[in-house]
């Protein structure tokens, strides 16, 4: 089976949040994530996923974030890229950001 590259394209992208989400930070750190639109729909994230939520501000493009994460974590490289380019991908299914 060949592995998976993670796709240069996401890495332009800008994140941005929908206009219809409210989240916060709880006291475990863990992030809780509403679109007012979907009725009784709660998203939790955790560890590093909860870290790039809080990164996404349409500002900043997913390979600052990413980089901003590689700095402070340290992880692999492929597997980090991978994952994180998943996590926007859910996100973004979810209707919780844009990628533009």
């Amino acid at each position: 089976m060949k592995s998976r590259k993670p796709t240069e394209l996401i890495y332009e992208s800008v994140p941005n949040l929908q206009e219809s989400i409210i989240s916060r930070v709880n006291s475990d750190q863990t992030v809780s994530i509403v679109n007012l639109e979907l009725d009784d729909v709660c998203f939790t994230l955790d560890g590093i996923a909860a870290e790039v939520w809080a990164e996404i501000d349409g500002e900043k493009s997913v390979e600052q974030i990413s980089a901003k994460m590689i700095d402070k974590h340290h992880p692999p490289l492929e597997k980090f890229k991978l994952d994180l380019e998943n996590l926007l991908k859910q996100l973004q299914e979810e209707n919780l950001i844009l990628l533009k």
